[in-house]
């Protein structure tokens, strides 16, 4: 595992914030990123998508924030109690850190002061409207807080069995205390170390994250979407009526009225397989009608198909025609290449009903394959 996976990681199971990689690098608040894992890749920041950050303290913050991964284990000397020479002269004060196992984590941060950002709320409300409009990822996630230490020592090894040695000045002082203090202080190793980082100052090594999230209201798994059209206009005019059945390659009129009050239409409609193409009915459809969407967040026109997929199965196409009192088989009309079938349009004063096309492609048409979900999106930061 990579270094930056084992330090994250570790950091993230032991204190439950997000640490910086590179311990030393700058993290602010208001930088946009995406996680990697625990990794956060800084990739922009709040004020480049027009959303002024404002910044508070955060009392939520501890003054010091330390931890050892299992396995590691540290032994203070005191200058008094060996009075042995060391590198640093008689009197020096010596901390030995033990790692007993591989990628093993050691962290002490001191002098810790918090900053966030100061309406949660608010910087919701705005994130959200950004996911409306296609200008934010759902992938994006935001530093909400940020941990900056006065001083901070940092390990990691990568083998087992490893010892760091830290060693203070001659005047004796506690090698932690000095650690706090970010006063200099002496390193020897033994081991393969990945990460060395002690007393360093000024550092960003903890932060927060908020993102919006997305939770499963419903998905369209199987059933099959609702038709979004309703019908506006029930007839049209006989003249423009008969332009567009004339148009058809496989509607023509079937002569005489069945009656004064009725027109028929003659159709072929070809096979394929266990399927039937209705492909010229779905095409004359909308336009011998007005047709309008039941949403507002659909849009029609009068003009061209409904976007639907024109081959459907032969058995429900047969159970549909069976069931539309305006719709019915030709005799011996299954066999061959086509489906022969007539239909009925009522007609009076000039103008002829549409309605049959229409409630006949509603139950007919499916709509082309899609994955469409819906999600309720909220703010919040990832705990």
């Amino acid at each position: 595992m990579a270094a930056a996976d084992v330090y994250t990681d570790e950091v993230r199971n032991q204190i439950q914030r997000y640490a910086t990689w590179l311990p030393t690098d700058n993290i602010k608040v208001g930088t946009v990123g995406q996680l990697h894992g625990n990794v956060f890749v800084p990739l922009s920041h709040l004020k480049n998508f027009g959303i002024p950050t404002q910044v508070t303290k955060d009392p939520n913050t501890n003054a010091t924030y330390k931890f050892m991964s299992a396995g590691v284990k540290e032994v203070a000397i005191a200058a008094s109690a060996s009075g042995i020479p060391t590198s640093a002269g008689i009197g020096a004060a010596k901390l030995t850190i033990g790692f007993s196992k591989a990628h093993s984590v050691y962290l002490a941060l001191y002098g810790c002061t918090g900053y966030a950002i100061e309406n949660l709320v608010a910087l919701g409300h705005k994130l959200l409207e950004l996911v409306e409009k296609n200008e934010w990822q759902l992938d994006y996630v935001v530093v909400t807080r940020i941990i900056k230490a006065e001083s901070a020592t940092i390990l990691q090894t990568e083998a087992k069995n490893t010892e760091i040695n830290l060693e203070g000045d001659a005047s004796g002082t506690p090698v932690v205390d000095l650690l706090k203090a970010g006063a200099s202080v002496k390193v020897k190793s033994q081991g393969s170390v990945g990460l060395e980082i002690v007393a360093a100052s000024k550092l960003t090594p903890l932060f927060s994250l908020a993102k919006v999230k997305y939770t499963w209201v419903g998905k369209v798994l199987g059933d099959k979407p609702k038709f979004v059209y309703s019908l506006s206009q029930k007839s049209v005019g006989l003249g423009p009526f008969r332009s567009q059945v004339e148009a058809a390659p496989n509607i023509a009129f079937a002569g005489a009225s069945k009656t004064k009050n009725d027109l028929i239409l003659s159709v072929r409609l070809p096979k394929s397989g266990n399927y039937v193409d209705i492909a010229d009915i779905l095409d004359l459809t909308p336009k011998t009608t007005e047709a309008e969407p039941k949403s507002t967040q659909v849009q029609v026109t009068s003009q061209g198909t409904f976007g639907f997929t024109s081959r459907v199965p032969r058995k429900r196409f047969l159970q549909v025609v069976k069931e539309h009192p305006n719709f019915y088989l030709v005799e011996d009309s299954t066999k061959g290449q086509f489906i022969n079938l007539n239909v009925t349009l009522p007609k009076a004063r000039g103008n002829v009903s549409v309605e049959p096309l229409f409630t006949f492609a509603e139950k007919m048409a499916e709509p082309n394959a899609s994955a469409k979900m819906k999600a309720e999106l909220s703010f919040g930061e990832i705990l």
